[in-house]
């Protein structure tokens, strides 16, 4: 049989959210290939004799390169094995994998992309934030908070506030503080409603409610680390009045 790899994305860790396609996939892969963020229950749903394959990386610690995870996907499928590459959330938002995607069709293997429901949108709708509302935001904005090559991207402070709507920050707690200083020396008010959310399972619920100037001073104090989501904007306002977990 040939090789294939579906690159998928396993939602914010809910199995309940996960896609049926993926479900499906999960059945017949000989080999999952699974990040830090994929849950537990997820990966209990694959097949009971496929080969799983942890690649998993933190911001001070990586289980594998890029390359070498490009080089397994690669080899693994050129053995004819079904292979999945598992990520969280969703693969092409912050999950390399386009050049995952680019490096296998390069070596001509059949691919086939599965999308998933980023933690971007997912986590601050558990939290009862919608990321837009009427009157309110028209339009949210979702950044990275750390590169490997720079540690705090190089943000364009003055139009992040300029363009205005929800802005929303994945691997952001470690930079929160300079994000947030340069929020307001761009002309954002220090009183604007700011959140750092995690929801991914029962049990490991977090959302605490700030402002833009308090928000940094918060994540320290109460020690929260990474995975985090950074919700910044006037939406922040209506956790409390659409708060619907119980």
């Amino acid at each position: 049989m040939q090789g294939r790899v579906w690159l998928a994305g396993s939602g914010p860790g809910d199995p309940g959210l996960v896609t049926l396609k993926l479900a499906e996939i999960l059945k017949i892969a000989d080999v999952v290939v699974y990040d830090r963020l994929v849950s537990s229950e997820i990966l209990e749903m694959s097949h009971a004799k496929a080969q799983r394959i942890f690649v998993g990386k933190r911001t001070d610690s990586h289980e594998k390169s890029q390359q070498e995870i490009n080089e397994i996907l690669v080899q693994e499928a050129l053995k004819g094995h079904q292979v999945l590459r598992l990520k969280g959330g969703d693969p092409f938002v912050f999950g390399r994998g386009a050049e995952e995607l680019a490096e296998l069709l390069a070596a001509g293997i059949p691919c086939e992309v599965i999308p998933g429901i980023t933690s971007a949108i997912a986590v601050p709708e558990f939290a009862g934030i919608p990321v837009t509302f009427r009157q309110m935001s028209r339009s949210f904005h979702v950044f990275t908070g750390h590169t490997a090559e720079l540690g705090v991207p190089d943000f364009d402070f003055e139009a992040m506030v300029r363009i205005g709507g929800t802005l929303i920050f994945l691997m952001a707690t470690q930079n929160s503080l300079k994000i947030c200083e340069g929020l307001i020396q761009a002309g954002m008010k220090p009183e604007t409603p700011s959140a750092v959310l995690r929801s991914f399972l029962p049990g490991e619920d977090l959302k605490c409610i700030s402002t833009v100037k308090d928000l940094p001073s918060m994540i320290e104090k109460e020690k929260i680390s990474a995975p985090a989501v950074l919700v910044i904007g006037e939406v922040v306002r209506l956790s409390s009045q659409l708060s619907w977990r119980t």
